[in-house]
């Protein structure tokens, strides 16, 4: 795609959109989002046009069943949505307050939450658009939830080892 291409064939990019939910593949999932990002990239305009589609909402839904690679990629969309285009993508940001208002692993929430860091960092206004769409409140509870599982685990939980059988049998650090 060329530098000012518009998108004119709605129905061929809601087929990138079908393949991308319906692929197990990481690595044809993560060929599709950066297709996606060169599409949004190379005319403004384009993610306007196809914002009717909801492709990124969609993608956000099914991202707990994503590796962690294509988890990363789909929110480099995000990430371009807000600081390239400098639009508020308020659609998107509530997919994301319902994504961490699910149980996700450990390694998602932080996924999602870098993502978070980078939008308050690149414009201090996300703190009160966060809290418009709700990702204040859904973080604070997912923060609080595993919060409260730390507590109930224990030091075996996080650390399966015996430091001590360990430190006696390896040799030392030079």
């Amino acid at each position: 795609i060329q530098t000012g291409s518009t998108v004119r064939n709605l129905s061929a990019f809601q087929i990138l959109q079908d393949v991308f939910l319906a692929s197990g593949s990481s690595h044809l999932c993560c060929s599709i989002v950066d297709a996606i990002l060169n599409i949004y990239r190379s005319d403004p305009a384009n993610y306007f046009i196809l914002k009717p589609l909801q492709t990124v909402s969609l993608f956000l839904e099914v991202l707990p069943q994503k590796t962690i690679d294509i988890q990363d990629y789909i929110f480099h969309l995000v990430e371009f949505i807000v600081m390239d285009l400098n639009y508020v993508p308020t659609s998107e940001l509530t997919s994301v307050g319902v994504l961490l208002d699910k149980k996700s692993s450990p390694k998602t929430l932080s996924v999602v939450l870098n993502c978070l860091l980078k939008l308050l960092s690149h414009n201090r206004r996300y703190q009160y658009v966060f809290g418009e769409v709700g990702i204040l409140t859904m973080l604070t509870r997912a923060l609080n939830t595993y919060g409260n599982e730390l507590k109930e685990t224990t030091p075996e939980d996080l650390f399966p080892y015996d430091l001590a059988s360990l430190s006696s049998t390896s040799s030392p650090v030079p």
